[in-house]
């Protein structure tokens, strides 16, 4: 099940303070401030309570939730559709432009600066994207189109995958998406370096 509403709120910050080690009560007031990416995440998982929580919100909560969308998408650079099931424990990258567009997001995943999950394929196969559990989206990586990344993936930076990924926890790089010969924890940017 999707986390939603505060429900959804307190879990997204309990990881990114896991992630920035933001462990006092100051640090994780500033959070939100720090890692805009999060406030993102915030007005997504109300967009799923007011879309598709337990009874049906009215007017109002529908036209705040798109009132707070259009806010986070030009404030954080960040937009997450709340049609999207962005499941628990995902991180994104803050500071930097990302689009998600995708079927699904699967736990535990990465999503650094620059992805982009979008529709594509040709006209009589037009899809979006799913993204199993601990996937790796590389910096400025993109999933175009009605394409598979299997679970454990990591698609290294300026990958693009066009076509389902054929095997999971492997490293792909290149553009289209390559196998990659090394391990694929070498692809993985630590984040500190990403937070910077």
């Amino acid at each position: 099940m999707v986390p939603a509403g505060l429900d959804g709120a307190r879990k997204d910050l309990a990881l990114y303070c896991r992630v920035h080690r933001a462990s006092g009560l100051w640090a994780r007031l500033l959070l939100p401030a720090q890692q805009p990416a999060l406030l993102a995440l915030w007005v997504y998982r109300y967009g799923r309570w007011v879309h598709f929580g337990e009874r049906r919100r009215g007017a109002l909560y529908r036209a705040l939730y798109s009132l707070l969308f259009e806010l986070a998408r030009h404030l954080t650079g960040v937009l997450i559709q709340h049609w999207v099931e962005v499941e628990q424990d995902v991180w994104i990258e803050s500071h930097h432009p990302v689009i998600v567009s995708a079927r699904a997001v699967g736990r535990g995943s990465f999503l650094f600066g620059g992805t982009t999950l979008g529709a594509g394929g040709p006209r009589e196969a037009r899809g979006v994207p799913t993204v199993g559990a601990d996937v790796v989206l590389g910096p400025g990586s993109s999933c175009a189109g009605p394409v598979e990344i299997p679970e454990g993936s990591v698609l290294g930076a300026n990958a693009v995958a066009t076509r389902t990924l054929p095997e999971a926890r492997k490293g792909w790089i290149g553009a289209p998406a390559t196998l990659y010969g090394g391990p694929r924890e070498a692809l993985i940017p630590r984040i500190e370096e990403a937070a910077t």
